[in-house]
């Protein structure tokens, strides 16, 4: 880890590249340049067919959905639609398009974009495709008229027609072409707040201000940088020297978030994400190996790990041990009447001694792998633990640290034998958790049930969940879901994190949840 004292020797050449003094920030016409962290580097910035958590947040500024939210119900309000209607059957909806709207190369926007773009983005992104397996026709009625069409409607259509959920891409520049293997990917043209300006690798990705965006209100700033800084200690002091002013999704490590929370003086504040939808801390067993087609196996590992440790070393508290894979915070989706695995590593042997996992001189029974998921040195520290507790009871873990785009080929593939990572919870299981157990998944080599589970019972229980209108019947059907994934253990349910912010006090507008969206974000006294 870089030291303060090393990284500040170099941090004049780097800033003066990167960051601006306050006098010019909080000039009369605003400040030129906002700077956001970015954990870790984008691999790719069309977040709808490569969705990730640092494809995201950089392509939620480039690209405008139907609908966006309102930060505090999160009601979805207009965006590119301005208004919609559904037919008598409840099976089709229109949506009036806003006129007026351009790409960002000068061609309007209209229909025939969503009509070419939602049967490829609603398969491609694992957000939303369970959302829309039962779309059936996507059609342009006029050049601002576009209806959507399901044999059975979604509880969920208006949770996923966002600009990461459903994206829309710019038909004239795609049609024709493998949408997955678009040189655009890299270098984006959407209709949103931010046109895309450059990417140099390994440092930083820069927008600028579309000053023909359609909502004059939003897209304050000039120039956005989201910034990469591999090192955390580094992420730290530009964020505290302010060279960077905004660091979502955890950007430094939760002992240092403690720190600056704690200190009266800092120029920056921690905001802990209040969303219900926060992330759950998997382990997730790749069920096509061997080792683990033996539920017992599986068991052992749940009993082996100590949760409670995890959430006070690796996450230094900002976590609490899992109940499940629903938040308990998702108050509507969430029993508590679920199989749990304390810890108990007598039981842990006893089940792998059962199983016939019997162990060598070396006192191993079998290795396996693991890739932590490289969002931070967090999730690298949680698989030390859980390689310690599985040393304990006899099992080897090896720890395979990776970059990202690497993690998300070999998690698609099935290159691993377990994974740490996370899930949102998003405001809906149908979002956040189906997919991870469903095996008719459309998106399942795409980050979709990536431990290769099946389950005739639990494909029941999805595909009846999917198009379930009734509440009540539909939380039945998600509380049977819970229970089963609890019973089977795909994936071992080890925590549910509490996401922070960092934030320099010197913005406001800054967004709150899950949404990235930086175009209401303006500098105090600007």
């Amino acid at each position: 880890m870089t030291h303060r004292r090393d990284f500040l020797r170099s941090a004049g050449a780097f800033g003066a590249l990167l960051a601006l003094p306050q006098a010019e920030l909080l000039a009369q016409n605003g400040p030129s340049r906002l700077t956001i962290l970015s954990v870790p580097e984008p691999h790719n910035l069309v977040a709808g067919l490569f969705m990730a958590q640092p494809n995201n947040g950089v392509s939620r500024n480039i690209f405008d959905g139907l609908v966006t939210y309102d930060e505090k119900t999160n009601a979805p309000i207009p965006e590119l639609a301005e208004s919609w209607t559904f037919s008598s059957d409840r099976k089709s909806i229109r949506f009036k398009l806003r006129r007026g709207v351009k790409w960002h190369d000068g061609v309007e926007f209209t229909s025939a974009d969503v009509a070419y773009s939602f049967p490829i983005t609603t398969k491609t992104n694992q957000l939303t495709a369970p959302s829309f397996t039962h779309l059936t026709a996507v059609e342009a009625i006029d050049k601002y008229t576009v209806e959507l069409r399901f044999s059975q409607l979604p509880p969920t259509l208006f949770d996923v027609l966002h600009s990461i959920g459903a994206q829309i891409l710019p038909r004239h520049l795609y049609e024709g072409k493998d949408p997955l293997q678009n040189p655009l990917n890299l270098a984006p043209v959407g209709n949103g707040p931010y046109r895309f300006a450059e990417w140099v690798k390994g440092s930083h990705v820069k927008l600028v201000r579309n000053p023909d965006y359609w909502d004059k209100g939003r897209g304050l700033i000039e120039e956005v940088v989201f910034r990469v800084l591999p090192d955390a200690g580094a992420r730290v002091i530009a964020l505290e020297a302010g060279e960077a002013q905004f660091g979502p999704a955890t950007p430094v490590p939760l002992a240092e978030a403690k720190r600056i929370e704690a200190d009266p003086k800092s120029r920056l504040r921690v905001v802990r994400d209040a969303y219900s939808g926060n992330p759950t801390v998997l382990l997730t067993l790749n069920l096509e190996r061997e080792v683990f087609k033996d539920l017992r196996a599986r068991q052992a590992i749940a009993h082996a790990i100590n949760k409670q440790t995890l959430a006070n070393v690796a996450f230094s508290g900002f976590a609490t041990p899992a109940t499940g894979h629903i938040l308990k915070s998702q108050t509507r989706f969430y029993t508590p009447d679920t199989r749990q695995y304390a810890y108990d590593p007598k039981l842990a042997n006893k089940l792998l001694d059962d199983a016939g996992l019997k162990r060598d001189k070396s006192g191993i029974r079998f290795k396996i792998d693991t890739l932590p998921l490289p969002y931070g040195d967090d999730f690298v520290r949680s698989a030390q633990l859980i390689q310690q507790n599985l040393r304990a009871v006899g099992i080897a873990l090896e720890i395979k640290p990776v970059d990202i785009a690497t993690w998300g080929k070999r998690v698609r593939e099935g290159e691993f034998d377990t994974t740490t990572n996370y899930y949102w919870g998003e405001v809906d299981p149908q979002l956040g958790v189906f997919r991870r157990f469903w095996s008719k998944s459309p998106i399942r080599k795409n980050g979709g049930n990536p431990s290769a589970y099946v389950s005739a019972e639990m494909d029941r229980l999805i595909e009846a969940a999917l198009v379930e209108l009734d509440a009540d019947k539909r939380r039945a059907l998600i509380f049977g879901i819970q229970k089963l994934a609890q019973e089977d253990l795909p994936s071992i349910a080890l925590l549910d994190l509490q996401q922070i912010k960092v934030v320099s006090k010197s913005i406001e507008g800054y967004p709150v949840g899950p949404d990235l969206s930086i175009s209401k974000v303006r500098f105090v006294g600007a």
